[in-house]
């Protein structure tokens, strides 16, 4: 049985900084997922490209949720299988959990504005705070204090 599930979550930059800050993205929410449906809907694709099809779903979703000429952001995040619902939809799921210390990645667009077909820069999870915007210091501070709560 599979215990962790890669979600690819759309979000806004200012959501960037509120899970800088706080530990987590609020939910619930919606995510998308390399489901086995996709798999069988495209059986000649390998994993890199599902995942990359799957990247660029919830890229142009944070593109039409934000304001015009803002950045495409997408927490990647490996979730506890508790933390997602899935739904009929061929990627979609429901998200109900998303801690800072499950990120995996963060993908972001170089520039506002960027187009639709460019690609997004990769982040390593321990870059949050600085592409947020969050002092390093404050950023570990809280994310202790949430991590102790729980």
């Amino acid at each position: 049985m599979k215990t962790q599930t890669r979600v690819y979550v759309p979000v806004q930059s200012t959501e960037l900084r509120d899970l800088a800050e706080s530990g987590h993205l609020s939910c619930p929410r919606h995510g998308h997922v390399v489901s086995e449906q996709l798999r069988a809907e495209w059986p000649d694709s390998d994993d890199e490209e599902l995942e990359y099809a799957v990247l660029r779903l919830a890229a142009d979703e944070s593109r039409s949720d934000s304001a015009p000429g803002s950045r495409r952001c997408v927490v990647v995040a490996d979730l506890p299988a508790a933390a997602v619902v899935p739904s009929v939809d061929l990627t979609r799921v429901e998200v109900v959990e998303v801690r800072r210390s499950w990120l995996a990645a963060l993908h972001i667009d170089v520039a506002e504005g960027a187009e639709a077909d460019d690609d997004l820069a990769w982040f390593a999870p321990s870059e949050l705070a600085h592409i947020s915007g969050v002092p390093t210091g404050e950023a570990g501070e809280v994310g202790q204090r949430e991590q102790n709560r729980q």
